[in-house]
């Protein structure tokens, strides 16, 4: 992976954390990141607003929810600039407090499960040898935080299965039967599983002809604090102790081979269950 002006593109919306990952990457000599969002307006005063401040980022438009998007910025950016050398995914879904989980769970995850798969695959082809990628989770993403009975549906699940799993959780929710199936009442629980059982599954797919290239794909729980009630200034220096934890994981050096499909916390692995992705 270039040390110095790599091709960067960093996914989920244009959020505190996701911007706050786009200017650490910017200040970086030669840098060329893209920052993507649904919303174009909200994407290109986000680019703005970056610039002003130094950090030359570029807005994509990218709905994660729309399968076709994610390929074709893919390829776009790769017949741009022959491919990117970071993908970082932040997921942008967030639970709203006014209305029941039932009402949400199928865009949340939508979005931040389903959408983080389709970045995974769309991007890990174009990702150079060297190239590092990591998914955004949070504190609930080992199996420990399932009763036994649920986690065999994600140990060595690959990413077609994992997506099944959650559609099932879905369907659950929405029926009001997902708690008597054991799954926890807190969305997030399901959902940050789910999003390391896929970073596990991309990274073992990602193999090619029996060899692994050098890329490293892993998730990362940055271990952010609730912001709700800081002062602006106060919550971007939240984000940015974050964004510096996010790319300690993201990028190890060149040649490193571990960890891949792995959940990284406080620059340690933590197992999923056990068993490591060869």
């Amino acid at each position: 992976m270039p040390t110095t002006a790599p091709t960067a593109v960093v996914t989920g919306g244009t959020g505190g954390l996701a911007r706050a990952v786009a200017r650490a990457l910017g200040t970086r000599p030669g840098a060329v990141v893209y920052l993507t969002d649904a919303d174009p307006v909200r994407g290109a005063e986000a680019a703005r607003d970056l610039r002003a401040a130094g950090c030359p980022v570029r807005w994509e438009p990218l709905d994660v929810r729309d399968p076709a998007q994610a390929r074709h910025l893919a390829a776009e950016l790769a017949a741009r600039h022959g491919g990117i050398d970071i993908l970082v995914a932040v997921p942008g879904a967030q639970i709203g407090f006014d209305a029941p989980i039932a009402a949400q769970v199928r865009n949340y995850v939508e979005a931040n499960n389903h959408g983080l798969a389709r970045v995974l695959a769309a991007f890990l082809p174009v990702l150079r040898d060297g190239g590092r990628a990591v998914a955004v989770t949070g504190a609930f993403g080992s199996l420990e935080h399932l009763p036994l009975r649920l986690r065999d549906r994600f140990a060595g699940a690959g990413s077609a299965e994992v997506d099944a799993v959650m559609d099932a959780y879905v369907a659950a929710v929405e029926a009001g039967t997902a708690v008597a199936e054991g799954w926890p009442a807190w969305i997030e629980v399901a959902s940050h599983v789910g999003q390391v059982a896929a970073v596990r599954a991309a990274a073992w797919e990602q193999v090619v002809g029996g060899e692994r290239r050098d890329v490293l794909v892993n998730a990362v729980d940055p271990e952010v604090p609730d912001v709700a009630g800081l002062s602006s200034s106060a919550a971007d220096t939240v984000w940015g102790h974050a964004a510096e934890r996010i790319l300690r994981a993201a990028l190890p050096p060149a040649g490193a081979g571990e960890p891949h499909g792995e959940l990284i916390r406080g620059g340690a692995v933590v197992p999923f269950a056990g068993e490591r992705v060869a």
